[in-house]
């Protein structure tokens, strides 16, 4: 998944709390995400989930982490 705020909060990239935003984010979307993902690509068992948010176009900032999926939702961090 690719995320870009407008505008991006100020901090966001800096803060202690990004890793809860992204899994927050990561369930948030899922369960729309990867079924769309499935019929799009015929990957019947996805082994990971990502999500990014980005700031600027094509110079600028981004935050990524993946997520194996368990039960439909963003699992672990990888």
């Amino acid at each position: 998944m690719r995320i870009q705020p407008d505008p991006v909060p100020n901090g966001l990239f800096g803060s202690e709390n990004v890793d809860d935003l992204l899994l927050a984010l990561c369930n948030y979307y899922a369960p729309s995400v990867i079924p769309f993902v499935q019929q799009q690509t015929g990957i019947e068992d996805p082994n990971f989930i990502a999500v990014r948010v980005v700031s600027g176009d094509v110079v600028g900032r981004y935050v990524l982490e993946t997520y194996a999926i368990s039960d439909g939702k963003c699992g672990e961090a990888l």
